[in-house]
């Protein structure tokens, strides 16, 4: 059942103004943490009703799994809102939390509080720093861009069209690199009215043709290639993805992006679940490569042994968690036990004492008293 407007209550001041299909977007002064997104008269209809209907209850049928992801990485509508009069009057959405905003310096020592666009992945370092905006690393950029795959994976894997990739539509977090996608309200079962976003269009789609499922390929590809880089144009991106990739060794995830941004037949750009399991790939890859190696042991090099009389081997600082990001490294509570090496053999046969094996001691206790029995005889 869809909410009434008129018992929402009061509405705080717009955090958005007018902007494609909606008219504004305003926090519930009731319900911190929800916003109302108001739309246009000509995306108030009974359709548009009916396709938000369709978009809300495909999470509410999610698996448990896919429905946290949902949760926690984009900000997927709640209750479609009439008035009463229009079908469609808006849409109750989640407020992206605040660990996706940052301070950023304006001119001398002001400071804006801003919510973190993609955008600033997609800048140049020297722009980042001038505004005091963190530049992630390659292997941070990953962790970041998997969030964001992961929900367009969702999508794609449910027929459902988002049709808006770009630069202000995801968001990312300094604090922990993860990322989060926004606008999901406008998506649509397997095609929704083409967005025409400068420097994000599907170039092998006509411009009166609705966008599908193969232009959100084109769009997720895209952005990976300018988010993993800090590099809007296109070939620029493209060729220093590939420096990248071939230093972390990620030549398969630089290969998909290309191919999913070049492809002259829409239907080679790869799927979104490929390039998701690309990037799960090379953030193992770049974490296994980014290591501390284990400090050299003197004598015989042998990891993690322990020498007579000194203290316990040094435990290798992190493992990641599930999600990937680092965990806080736990201290054992016992010392690790370390299995002794094998210790290699011989190429000479090992010498062994003869019959049955009478210790040297025992053989030497002998011949003293045959000495003492030969002197007794002698003097006698």
């Amino acid at each position: 059942m869809p909410v009434d407007y008129f018992s929402l209550g009061p509405l705080g001041d717009p955090i958005g103004g007018d902007n494609g299909e909606s008219e504004g977007v305003y926090p519930l002064v009731g319900k911190p943490g929800q916003l109302l997104k108001r739309y246009k008269a000509h995306c108030a209809t009974a359709e548009e009703a009916n396709r938000l209907d369709w978009l809300i209850e495909r999470a509410a049928l999610a698996s448990a799994a896919d429905r946290a992801m949902l949760q926690a990485k984009c900000c997927w509508p709640l209750d479609r809102v009439t008035d009463g009069i229009r079908p469609a009057f808006g849409v109750l959405l989640s407020r992206a939390p605040d660990k996706f905003e940052t301070t950023m310096l304006l001119s001398g020592s002001k400071t804006k509080r801003i919510q973190l666009e993609v955008d600033w992945l997609a800048s140049a370092s020297e722009k980042c720093e001038r505004r005091r905006i963190p530049v992630p690393t390659f292997e941070e950029r990953l962790l970041i861009c998997i969030d964001i795959v992961e929900v367009a994976d969702f999508l794609d894997r449910h027929d459902i069209v988002y049709g808006d990739w770009s630069y202000a539509n995801a968001f990312w977090s300094v604090g922990d690199l993860s990322g989060y996608v926004i606008d999901i309200d406008g998506c649509g079962y397997r095609k929704r009215r083409s967005v025409a976003t400068h420097n994000w269009t599907d170039p092998r789609l006509g411009s009166t043709q609705p966008a599908d499922g193969l232009t959100d390929r084109y769009g997720v590809a895209l952005l990976l290639a300018r988010c993993l880089t800090g590099i809007r144009d296109v070939e620029p991106a493209l060729a220093g993805l590939r420096r990248l990739a071939r230093q972390h060794g990620a030549t398969e995830l630089s290969t998909l992006v290309e191919n999913g941004v070049t492809a002259q037949v829409r239907e080679d750009r790869p799927r979104v679940g490929t390039l998701l399991t690309a990037l799960r790939n090379a953030r193992s890859s770049t974490s296994r490569q980014q290591r501390s190696p284990v400090a050299a042991r003197p004598d015989n090099g042998v990891v993690g042994w322990r020498k007579p009389g000194g203290s316990s081997p040094t435990v290798s600082p992190c493992t990641p968690a599930a999600n990937g990001r680092p965990v806080t490294p736990v201290t054992p509570s016992r010392p690790q036990q370390v299995r002794p090496p094998a210790v290699a053999a011989s190429r000479y046969p090992s010498r062994q004492l003869s019959g049955t094996g009478t210790p040297p001691w025992v053989a030497l206790v002998l011949l003293g008293l045959l000495l003492l029995l030969l002197v007794v005889v002698l003097f006698s």
